[in-house]
């Protein structure tokens, strides 16, 4: 089935290429094909490579017996990230989104999100070597790198559309837009369509497979995957000695697993959460296997058994699964303080209390074309005190009222002292896109650095 949708996928781009060609032989040339753009299979290319991607969750895994269910698991889960992914960077540009600043703060979003599956196609390898098919794989992690390209280049054309073009009041909305918006839990951004029925329900469906999957809004602004009913499993006898093995094989592994973890968070530009979703999902692990010696335990109506030593190993998994979730929000903590900031992440920061935001007390004239004046804030470590990052907000003169910024933008200690305004023509797609992701919206402003102040 891939191989056949390769194929197709090879044809169609050859044929397009064609008809690119025959647009500059003439008026016949163009008649003959449009003639045949018609014979065309009315799906697009990207359906098919999206067909494709989906299609990694049967392809790239060994048969049996090397199979194993937390292989098959973590494939499942990633592919189906990832087609989630594409699926809303294919509606992204779709005219129904509220505005030109929330499609790029979407597309923003699902750049890093493409970024972090990337990374996650190389810790599938690296934890079930045995298990992966790597040409396969491969050939689905390219497809997927080819869709976060395609986003990196829109999001940067998006962002060069917004430097040069001054917002423009337009025509009022009479209807709600066909695509929403919605921020989840586990899966980043995504854009889904709105139920009609029920409101509090969204579907990300794939457009070929017809794969839907639904969103509910658990707690206002937060979306996660709704459950659907399912067919209770067949009882299984319970097993103690094989779930006690499993269980201390786990505990065994525990020391590799931190250290191939460290080695993720020092050698590489991870993204924080990325890392705590590691450690998180390892603790689940740990969780779930503490939980079958449990049953395992009240099915054989024991406490414990004294020759698998089956009540120890239970409370060790409990105990090591804490110290996972524990180091995971740390590690995230502290990978975030060490990167570039951005304003979502000193707005996470500070809702778990760890920064402090001071402003400096003099609104300072800065030099240059512009002579306008800059209100500086200091972002601090809530324990050490350290200056973080700095905050920047220009002001027209010495008198405008607090939260009149005219542009307002994070910076690091070696940016501190840098200014200068933008040539969007100048940069490449990642600096502007670094540049837009250091800027402060006016909502974050007001919440994070002056939220007694009124903002117009």
């Amino acid at each position: 089935m891939t191989d056949l949708t390769r194929g197709m996928i090879d044809k169609i781009e050859t044929a397009h290429s064609l008809f690119e060609q025959m647009s500059f032989l003439g008026k016949e040339a163009v008649e003959v094909s449009l003639h045949y753009r018609k014979k065309l299979p009315h799906y697009s290319l990207n359906d098919l490579k999206l067909l494709q991607v989906s299609l990694g969750r049967e392809l790239c895994l060994k048969a049996e017996p090397t199979q194993t269910p937390d292989a098959q698991r973590a494939l499942e889960n990633l592919i189906n990230d990832a087609a989630l992914n594409i699926q809303s960077s294919l509606v992204s540009d779709d005219e129904s989104l509220l505005n030109l600043g929330e499609r790029i703060e979407t597309m923003s979003n699902l750049a890093e999100q493409f970024a972090v599956i990337d990374q996650r196609f190389l810790d599938i390898v690296e934890e079930f070597p045995e298990q992966i098919v790597k040409e396969r794989l491969d050939q689905v992690q390219s497809r997927i790198a080819s869709f976060s390209k395609d986003t990196v280049d829109q999001l940067a054309n998006l962002l060069r559309e917004q430097r040069l073009v001054e917002p423009v009041a337009g025509p009022s909305r009479p209807q709600a837009p066909a695509k929403k918006i919605i921020k989840t839990r586990y899966k980043g951004t995504l854009i889904g369509e709105q139920r009609t029925d029920a409101e509090d329900l969204v579907d990300v469906k794939e457009t070929l497979t017809g794969k839907i999957t639904t969103f509910h809004e658990k707690t206002p602004g937060v979306w996660v995957v709704r459950d659907t009913a399912k067919a209770p499993p067949a009882k299984v006898k319970a097993d103690l000695g094989k779930s006690v093995g499993a269980g201390q094989a786990l505990l065994d592994g525990l020391a590799a697993f931190n250290r191939r973890i460290d080695t993720h968070v020092s050698g590489t530009q991870r993204i924080p959460v990325e890392i705590e979703d590691l450690y998180h999902l390892h603790a689940a692990r740990l969780r779930e296997a503490a939980g079958a010696i449990d049953s395992a335990l009240i099915a054989l109506n024991l406490t414990d058994d004294p020759v698998t030593s089956a009540g120890t190993v239970s409370k060790s998994l409990d105990t090591a699964a804490t110290a996972l979730y524990e180091k995971g929000h740390s590690t995230r903590v502290q990978m975030i303080k060490q990167q570039p900031p951005t304003a979502a992440r000193i707005e996470w920061l500070k809702g778990e209390k760890e920064v402090d935001i001071s402003k400096n007390p003099v609104r300072k004239r800065l030099k240059g074309a512009r002579k306008d004046y800059l209100d500086e804030y200091e972002v601090l470590d809530f324990k050490t005190r350290e200056v973080l990052w700095y905050a920047h907000f220009h002001y027209a003169d010495a008198t405008a009222a607090v939260g009149t910024f005219t542009a307002a933008h994070l910076k690091t200690k070696a940016q501190r002292l840098l200014a200068g305004a933008f040539d969007v023509r100048g940069e490449s797609d990642q600096e502007l896109i670094a540049i837009y992701r250091s800027e402060i919206s006016r909502p974050l402003a007001s919440s994070l650095f002056f939220p007694g102040s009124a903002i117009r």
